[in-house]
């Protein structure tokens, strides 16, 4: 099933009114849903399946962007879509091509969130900020897994300390201005004696390398592999991207 928004939210996005005055514009002016009145903003709608009129024409409205990046080490997920910024460490958006990064009609393209340069994996693009908003929400709790190889060999004993810690939430210190907190349970499992998967439902400051240096280890290698039930596509070579289908998105979500 497609994802489905808002009438409210997309049509504040898009510059229709502003979310303080929709039950107005909607009073104001006939707004259809697949040639249905809508009169009140909490109907959920697809842009890629259903129609949107608005007194009596076609809004035309286009689907926002989503894309899926397999993120290369070496590049950093600035959200300046400026190609010309004046930085010595590529962009991720240098794998995109112009016309969909300038692209203004459908909003700023984004990464919903960030990996760290040296950091690979999973990286989604989006225009649409409410969907990014919602990703981020604490509340929402959107498992993200991360395979990780460490620094040094872990023994079954120390593997099994490794996993209880996790799951009981482990106390990570202050790094530069991300203060110390206590992670949420983490499920932490091993395939080999330096080889792992990760999976939170958070995303503070460079919060898997916080977590791994404070069971006393370093991260030599980290991948983003899925975000929710999102996996990241097997197809995809480093700096590979495709555009998500509206069923991937609701992924995100379970």
């Amino acid at each position: 099933m497609a994802y489905k928004e808002r009438l409210d939210e997309i049509l504040a996005r898009r510059g229709f009114s502003t979310n303080r005055k929709i039950r107005r514009f909607l009073q104001r002016n006939v707004v259809e849903v697949n040639n249905i009145r809508a009169l009140t903003g909490g109907i959920k709608v697809s842009l890629f399946e259903d129609t949107i009129k608005i007194n009596g024409k076609d809004s035309n409205l286009q689907p926002d962007c989503f894309i899926m990046m397999n993120k290369k080490s070496g590049y950093i997920c600035s959200n300046a879509v400026d190609k010309n910024l004046k930085t010595e460490i590529p962009l991720v958006f240098d794998f995109l091509p112009d016309e969909i990064v300038q692209n203004k009609n459908l909003g700023t393209l984004h990464t919903i969130g960030r990996l760290d340069v040296d950091t690979e994996g999973l990286l989604v693009f989006t225009t649409n900020g409410d969907f990014s908003h919602k990703i981020a929400l604490p509340e929402c709790h959107i498992n993200k897994t991360y395979e990780i190889i460490l620094e040094k060999e872990c023994t079954l004993e120390m593997q099994n300390h490794y996993i209880s810690e996790c799951e009981k939430g482990i106390s990570v210190c202050e790094e530069w201005n991300s203060p110390a907190f206590t992670c949420r349970s983490a499920a932490l499992v091993f395939l080999s004696p330096v080889k792992c998967r990760l999976t939170i439902s958070e995303g503070k400051y460079h919060q898997v390398k916080r977590m791994i240096a404070a069971l006393g280890n370093k991260v030599a290698y980290l991948k983003r592999i899925s975000m929710g039930s999102l996996k990241l596509d097997s197809a995809l070579e480093p700096g590979q991207w495709r555009f998500l289908s509206p069923d991937e998105l609701e992924l995100f979500f379970e």
